[in-house]
């Protein structure tokens, strides 16, 4: 069995519309963190799916933003499933 620490939660301030509303573009939440937790399919690092990491260079910054508003959201379910397993 494969133990996953707790991570430390970073805020991104650039992707943050109120701190920075003119983002870049390019900029990624991912930490380098590349495993998928198994129940959700969420990245333990960057709380997105492989679809939405492998789509994220297309989305439009509302829709970014959308998913950056959702990690808390999701960093609870894998922090969950996590205990519950």
């Amino acid at each position: 069995m494969v133990t996953i620490p707790r991570l430390r939660r970073k805020p991104i301030p650039a992707m943050n519309p109120v701190s920075n509303p003119d983002p870049k573009p390019d900029l990624s939440p991912c930490v380098g963190v590349c495993l998928l937790e198994p129940k959700s399919r969420y990245c333990y690092g960057c709380t997105r799916t492989l679809p939405e990491i492998g789509q994220w260079h297309k989305k439009s910054d509302a829709e970014k933003y959308a998913m950056l508003r959702d990690r808390k959201r999701r960093r609870i379910i894998i922090e969950e499933n996590r205990d519950s397993a």
